[in-house]
């Protein structure tokens, strides 16, 4: 449908156009220019299936935000275990030390 809308207004625009080499395209002209719509029904059609398709991508982002956010603290989880652990050796070190 975009292929053809394109192609049939690229070429009212070249039949309209007052010189090849700057293509100027008058606001009259514009006017004139045919416009096909799918009957109101489709279009509805078309609104709703883009309506839900929004809502799904909405979804989507609200989940990708929640996989990030326990990615987050996945990963400051693990860095707090490591740290304990390694303060935990230092600490079994020193008391070897000392001991």
């Amino acid at each position: 449908m975009a292929y053809f809308l394109r192609a049939h207004i690229l070429l009212n625009i070249d039949d309209c156009c007052i010189s090849n080499y700057n293509k100027n395209v008058s606001l009259n002209s514009m006017r004139h220019f045919p416009i096909p719509l799918p009957p109101l029904p489709e279009q509805k059609r078309i609104v709703e299936k883009v309506n839900q398709l929004m809502q799904h991508c909405n979804e989507l982002e609200q989940q990708v935000q929640q996989s990030i956010t326990h990615a987050q603290h996945l990963m400051q989880e693990v860095l707090r275990e490591v740290f304990e652990k390694k303060r935990e050796k230092i600490k079994l070190d020193n008391e070897i030390r000392i001991t």
